[in-house]
């Protein structure tokens, strides 16, 4: 099965090259479609001054659409439910994106040697055009800082990051620009806030259900001991690479049982945690950059030293940062459903039930019984390092090492201690072999190949 993913070109030169096994949706300027995407969540309305496209699941019917003008206005980011991308296109062959301010719906951006601007939802796409590498600088970048999300950087050198909430204007020959579409809400005191929360989970629940019969609870047998296993290919590291094998027993069982679709809870924890909880990790001496060589670290402080100067502090931007970082590794985790011709959706990061949990005081977002990861799950993590020890000990000679990006000492304790069921830091550890994996797929994977434009295979 392949990814799905969206994208587009401008101008003529945009359009000599286009994604093998794509869908045009207008060829001028040129927007497409790859992958079995679910019923409804490929919209297209044509309109005398060109053409509106809606690329994902949103709640909102014919009639608000038809209502929508042309320049994509600030409101319709978060008018209704679902992750979803708003597309634009003119007939003077223009494009605006309007793009989601969760990131989970991400727009990257590129240029070819042509000088043609490419847009597209996957950044490994788009590294395929480019013949680009790895961003070393953003791998690094992701390890020490967890919940930084980077404008204008991707996984991929020359693909850039379009900043979530943001208005994308292209036009053939002319630079594109970016202009903020959302902001933060302010701070409201309406009792009422839960009731609204509640509406807006239900209604992004519900634009994601297609009628059909739902697939038995808790599907598939847990994985069987092994080595680290290939990944499908992804924009970046997939959290979920630690316990693949139950995960792909899973994804496999609801294809099997006919589901089309798949619900997932991640990102609530989240949506309702409280920045203590990060405190709490720094006040006990777990820096996420303590797995990082000096080298990987100061490309870490050159990236921070470049990044425009933004409001670092507060209860808000911790949630949005944290929001933000969730939604786009929950993008991997649809990414490996789609190669089982599962689609994975997250409700908990719809840009809109993140806009309304903002207007909510700090104080009153946190849940009591939000906590971290049950006491069995930390004793499955020990045992199933333990039984896979010695496989997970070539880490220490993999490509993080040999990119001079991780500390091998620091891989091999780490390794030795939670098989020995010592603490360790779950997260820290966890990243580090997903992107381990990550790495040894995009050494041996073949990008998404790009054919002469009019052709689709």
């Amino acid at each position: 099965m392949n990814t799905r993913w969206f994208g587009g070109a401008t101008g003529l030169l945009g359009t000599a090259r286009s994604p093998a096994g794509s869908r045009l949706l207008t060829t001028y300027p040129a927007t497409w479609i790859v992958g079995d995407w679910p019923a409804g969540h490929v919209r297209v309305l044509r309109r005398p001054t060109g053409t509106l496209l809606v690329l994902g699941p949103c709640s909102a019917s014919t009639w608000d659409l038809q209502r929508l003008p042309d320049d994509l206005p600030d409101r319709a980011a978060v008018a209704w439910s679902g992750a979803y991308t708003l597309v634009f296109t003119s007939v003077d062959g223009s494009v605006t994106v309007l793009t989601d301010p969760a990131c989970a719906r991400p727009v990257y951006l590129t240029r070819t040697v042509s000088n043609a601007v490419v847009w597209a939802s996957s950044s490994r796409a788009l590294a395929g055009l480019t013949h680009a590498d790895v961003d070393e600088s953003w791998v690094a970048a992701s390890l020490a800082l967890p919940r930084a999300t980077l404008p204008g950087r991707s996984a991929w050198t020359g693909v850039g990051l379009v900043p979530p909430g943001h208005r994308l204007r292209i036009l053939a020959g002319r630079t594109p620009t970016t202009e903020p579409a959302w902001r933060p809400p302010r701070t409201s005191r309406n009792r009422s806030a839960a009731g609204r929360i509640r509406d807006i989970l239900a209604d992004g629940v519900a634009c994601r259900l297609d009628g059909s019969p739902a697939a038995p609870g808790e599907p598939g047998t847990p994985g069987e001991p092994g080595t680290l296993v290939e990944l499908p290919p992804t924009d970046e590291p997939a959290p979920s690479a630690l316990a693949w094998g139950r995960v792909a027993a899973e994804l496999a069982a609801l294809r099997a049982a006919g589901a089309g679709c798949r619900l997932s809870a991640d990102g609530a924890d989240t949506l309702v945690a409280s920045p203590a909880r990060f405190a709490q990790l720094v006040r006990a001496g777990r820096s996420p950059a303590a797995a990082l060589t000096p080298e990987a670290r100061e490309r870490v402080a050159a990236l921070v030293r470049e990044a425009p100067a933004r409001d670092r502090g507060g209860a808000n931007r911790f949630l949005l940062d944290g929001v933000r970082r969730a939604a786009r590794t929950a993008r991997a985790e649809a990414q490996l459903a789609d190669a089982f011709g599962v689609a994975l959706e997250h409700p908990y990061l719809d840009a809109r039930l993140l806009d309304a949990m903002l207007a909510v005081p700090a104080h009153r977002r946190a849940l009591p019984d939000v906590v971290g990861p049950p006491l069995a799950s930390a004793a499955d993590r020990h045992r199933g390092v333990h039984d896979d020890l010695g496989d997970l000990l070539e880490l220490a000679d993999g490509e993080l090492v040999r990119r001079r990006l991780v500390r091998p000492d620091w891989l091999r304790r780490q390794l030795t201690r939670a098989a020995l069921g010592l603490d360790v830091s779950w997260s820290r550890l966890a990243r580090v072999i997903a992107t381990e994996t990550w790495l040894r797929q995009v050494a041996h994977d073949r990008p998404p190949a790009w054919v002469p434009a009019g052709l689709t295979s």
